[in-house]
């Protein structure tokens, strides 16, 4: 492997990284947005509001995790790819729970 094609998957994978930082503040965010939502009508979270809510902040660390320790032997680029793949899996835990679970289910 050249050294352009390692530079550039360094790159690729710190790209794909920060996308996994960005699924983070988005989740802490959720979570801000729905504190507001029912204290403007007077609710608190149930407890399965909770583990929605903060299972959708530990998930992309659980995956990152999970993919890096995955493709330690890989070669740069298939490290990427698991990278990525990971962050797809992220994404679809994340719109399935804002789409599947009703917001009423997040308040008590």
């Amino acid at each position: 492997m050249n050294r352009f094609s390692v530079i550039a998957a360094w790159i690729a994978g710190l790209l794909v990284t920060g996308l996994y930082a960005y699924a983070v503040f988005v989740q802490f965010g959720n979570l801000l947005g729905m504190q507001e939502l029912g204290s403007r009508l007077g609710l608190g979270f149930s407890p399965l509001g909770w583990f929605w809510l903060l299972f959708g902040i530990v998930l992309p660390f659980l995956v990152l995790f999970a993919a890096l320790l995955l493709g330690r032997r890989l070669r740069a680029w298939g490290r990427v790819l698991l990278l990525a793949a990971g962050l797809a899996v992220v994404a679809v835990a994340q719109l399935d729970v804002m789409h599947v679970v009703p917001q009423a289910g997040f308040f008590a």
